[in-house]
């Protein structure tokens, strides 16, 4: 089964300033055009970016998700048979939030944080991890040093991603979900059908796409699918991991008509 994740990130966010309507709607359209989960980005704007970075914080301010939405924009989700997901920044932002999440993400920018994706892990969430600021490396030593626990394995999706917004197809290079058993899934920011084609086609089985409004464009447009598109693209990614099937030669021929095969003695098929 193939899972799709719609990113909100900022795009509840216009020019005009943040708008809980349009959060409310962008989750109704992800459940419209055939998601699984929705998810928001959680962050304190100066817990996110160096006091030198003064443009980044006033800019981060902007987009902060406000706390008291937290547990109505998880409801409605729910409502709309979706999951709720966030991405957290800073490992004191977990608590404030865990009791509404269904998963948690970290992005990539964020995969050296281990002490943050510990504390996601030990909520027992669901885990998403972005691997385009990573190495191989350091996505191993993460899954080999999070604790043991007796209660039920934590699910952890590792998503291969290009961190550039938008991000140019040829710089995909997709085949290392083929050939990198850790990565199971696709977060996508080239807007591109044939990215997610072919990652679905190498193994992909959770992709993870932004999702905006063609009008009145979000924060995050220019690497963000539209609803129209966005539709097409998971009916198309659905019948193709049906056509993927399986790779077992018996359970194939099981479902081959064999009765007009030809005869190996006389040659001729039938009879």
């Amino acid at each position: 089964m193939i899972e799709f994740f719609a990113e909100i990130g900022s795009n509840y966010t216009t020019k005009d300033g943040p708008s809980y309507d349009r959060a409310l709607e962008l989750i109704e359209t992800a459940a419209e055009i055939g998601c699984t989960g929705v998810k928001f980005q959680y962050f304190k704007a100066d817990k996110l970016w160096h006091p030198s970075m003064v443009k980044e914080i006033v800019a981060a301010r902007w987009r902060e998700l406000p706390l008291e939405w937290v547990k109505p924009l998880c409801f409605h989700a729910h409502k709309y048979g979706l999951l709720f997901g966030l991405s957290v920044f800073d490992k004191d932002d977990v608590k404030e939030v865990e009791s509404y999440v269904d998963y948690f993400k970290i992005a990539s920018f964020e995969i050296s944080l281990f002490d943050l994706i510990e504390k996601c892990y030990l909520t027992g969430k669901r885990l998403m991890l972005s691997t385009g600021q990573s190495d191989n490396m350091e996505i191993m030593k993460i899954i080999s040093n999070l604790p043991f626990t007796l209660n039920e394995p934590t699910i952890i999706d590792i998503l291969h991603c290009v961190s550039k917004y938008p991000a140019m197809v040829e710089d995909c290079n997709l085949n290392i979900i083929k050939s990198n058993p850790f990565i199971n899934g696709y977060s996508d920011h080239t807007k591109h059908p044939m990215a997610i084609y072919a990652s679905i086609a190498l193994g992909a089985k959770v992709i993870e796409f932004h999702l905006d409004f063609r009008d009145k464009k979000g924060l995050e447009y220019s690497h963000s699918w539209i609803p129209g598109h966005a539709i097409l693209m998971i009916e198309a990614s659905k019948n193709l991991y049906k056509a993927l099937g399986t790779d077992n030669w018996d359970e194939i021929i099981k479902l081959q008509d064999r009765k007009y095969k030809a005869d190996p003695e006389t040659g001729l098929r039938g009879g």
